[in-house]
């Protein structure tokens, strides 16, 4: 591995592992302040329907975050992410990281001082809102933390005056077509239902489905078909 490649790891893997530490140093800070089982999952109204042991729940938060952040920064290192691309990749990072951690900060203090039987209130869901706005503000700064690493060039970028044309006569047309796909985009898919059962476990199903709906999408364009002709450009999936 490269050192650029090792610096687009170790930034992608960054978000991931913050959140992580401040996850584990508050779980130190209210653990003697936490009931046997911990309420962590909820109805549509915040009431508690799910329950985990406190060790449980300490092991899913870390392999959660740690292999979600394996993945970015195998991605980010080995993928072909190029320009624009690998910047949002870095700031998508970012907002999951934040989404996720803060989801499962608010689940654990939810149950601080709280009954066998769940905590009171339930899980307030103005968390998701605050989750949603940490998502977007760690995107930001994840977008601008990218351009401390050098994104990968792109080579089709390179001496565009030696690329080879084709020389059509009077009357005659081109056409192109071809099936493509990266090798990354399965990945991807896999990491959007992760993120979905680690919300449907933590706080809800409910909240958690749109992202089974965004892993079908990108898993419909695994391996797209793009057809250039008199018409224009074409990209058709599995789905219309």
């Amino acid at each position: 591995m490269t050192s650029k490649n090792l610096g687009r790891a170790t930034l992608a893997a960054l978000p991931f592992v913050l959140a992580l530490l401040v996850d584990l140093v508050l779980h130190l800070t209210v653990k003697d302040r936490l009931p046997a089982r911990l309420a962590v999952h909820f109805d549509a109204g915040g009431s508690a329907n799910g329950y985990m042991g406190i060790t449980a729940h300490l092991l899913y938060t870390v392999t959660s975050l740690l292999v979600l952040g394996a993945l970015w920064a195998f991605i980010a290192a080995n993928g072909k992410l190029y320009g624009r691309a690998h910047r949002w990749f870095i700031g998508g990072g970012f907002a999951v990281a934040a989404f996720l951690g803060y989801l499962m900060i608010a689940v654990l203090f939810v149950n601080v001082d709280a009954p066998e039987s769940g905590p009171d209130g339930g899980f307030p869901l103005r968390h998701i809102a605050v989750a949603l706005g940490a998502a977007v503000l760690a995107g930001v700064l994840g977008l601008l933390c990218s351009r401390l690493v050098p994104a990968v060039e792109d080579p089709r970028d390179a001496d565009p005056e030696n690329r080879e044309r084709i020389a059509l006569a009077d009357g005659e047309v081109a056409g192109w077509a071809r099936g493509i796909g990266v090798w990354w985009a399965p990945i991807a898919v896999l990491v959007f239902l992760a993120t979905g059962v680690t919300v449907g476990l933590e706080v809800n199903w409910f909240i958690g489905a749109p992202l089974f709906v965004l892993a079908l999408v990108v898993a419909t364009f695994c391996r797209p078909h793009v057809t250039v002709d008199r018409r224009g450009l074409t990209v058709s999936g599995l789905l219309p």
